[in-house]
């Protein structure tokens, strides 16, 4: 008893030392708070970007949770390349709360789009994942890891939509059979080109539907 009184203290007194050293910035606004990954303000912007409506692109319904906007892109953006897992966490269940509240069919299962080994040894988590975990949580239903990378991706930052779409055609494949229907998870909807590359490694993988769900969408 108390060892573990005395382990818990200690990691209290260290959380108050990192604090006090480097304080916690809001993910979303970069103010100082040594308690939230997100603020307060900023929280209260996310819930009042509008939710866009949902689209068929590819053949897949896509579902988003938040039009692509700030603060909702610094967080993302500081979620990928600053170790904002905490935030990422707020905004995933922020998202999926919204998803299930629009009334759409339930999936079977839900899968994240995976991310490349490089960089999900570089980032240490995947985003979809986050989101992923959060949505299943919400709705009750599975979360499967059953999707792939069979083969590394550069980046799709800052191309156009014909090198997107060559950039991941066939980069992914089924690693286990998946029935019914499926909510595919990723961050961003940008132009569908890895979601379409996605979608089509799950129906060959035995999807009956594969329709798409997002944190947010570029408008």
């Amino acid at each position: 008893m108390f060892v573990e009184a005395a382990g818990r203290w200690l990691e209290t007194a260290r959380r108050e030392v990192v604090a006090t050293v480097a304080p916690r910035r809001c993910a979303g606004c970069d103010a100082t708070d040594r308690d939230l990954a997100i603020c307060a303000s900023c929280v209260t912007a996310l819930a009042r970007l509008p939710q866009p409506d949902a689209v068929m692109r590819h053949g897949s319904m896509v579902r988003s949770a938040f039009a692509y906007s700030e603060p909702l892109r610094s967080i993302i953006h500081r979620a990928k390349w600053g170790d904002a897992r905490s935030a990422l966490t707020v905004v995933a269940h922020l998202a999926a709360l919204r998803l299930e509240v629009r009334g759409f069919a339930l999936p079977d299962v839900v899968v994240p789009v995976p991310l490349a080994s490089g960089r999900l040894r570089e980032r240490g988590y995947n985003q979809a994942a986050v989101l992923a975990d959060a949505v299943a949580a919400r709705l009750g239903v599975t979360c499967s890891q059953a999707l792939v990378r069979c083969r590394e991706t550069s980046t799709q930052v800052g191309s156009d939509e014909a090198v997107r779409h060559a950039n991941v055609a066939g980069a992914f494949a089924a690693s286990q059979p998946v029935g019914g229907t499926v909510w595919l998870i990723d961050d961003v909807h940008t132009t569908g080109a890895t979601t379409e590359a996605a979608t089509a490694a799950l129906l060959l993988g035995g999807a009956s539907r594969v329709d798409i769900a997002v944190a947010a969408r570029v408008l």
